[in-house]
């Protein structure tokens, strides 16, 4: 559980850094967000979105989420196909309005130092 609860705060934490920015900027596109997973040990994981809008793009095919199985070092394999990955994409548009009075917006070239704080706290 605790395995779990990580990966879902990474994934989290990963697709958020991703929404940087002035809405100005980024218009109605979330701009080609991956997800990065590492679990401890190896560990089949399901992965669903909560995205408030439509997905014009995913690697691989989304359907109903993704099922892989994560291994230490990054690599993600699809069961039904023995398909290897190295990170799982997704894009799509999106009316939200986001709230940026609460979280992290961290520059690019800050982004590993504050992960790798983020995440040791985690």
């Amino acid at each position: 559980m605790k395995r779990l609860l990580t990966l879902s705060l990474a994934a989290l934490l990963a697709a958020g850094l991703t929404a940087c920015g002035a809405a100005e900027e980024r218009g109605d596109l979330a701009a080609k967000p991956v997800l990065y997973l590492y679990p401890e040990e190896e560990t089949e994981v399901t992965v669903t979105l909560d995205f408030d809008g439509t997905l014009t793009s995913t690697y691989p095919d989304y359907g109903d989420g993704w099922t892989v199985t994560a291994r230490p070092g990054g690599t993600l394999t699809d069961p039904a196909t023995g398909r290897e990955y190295y990170c799982l994409f997704w894009e799509g548009i999106t009316d939200a309005e986001y709230d940026f009075s609460t979280g992290f917006c961290v520059a690019g070239e800050d982004t590993a130092a504050f992960l790798e704080d983020a995440l040791d706290r985690l």
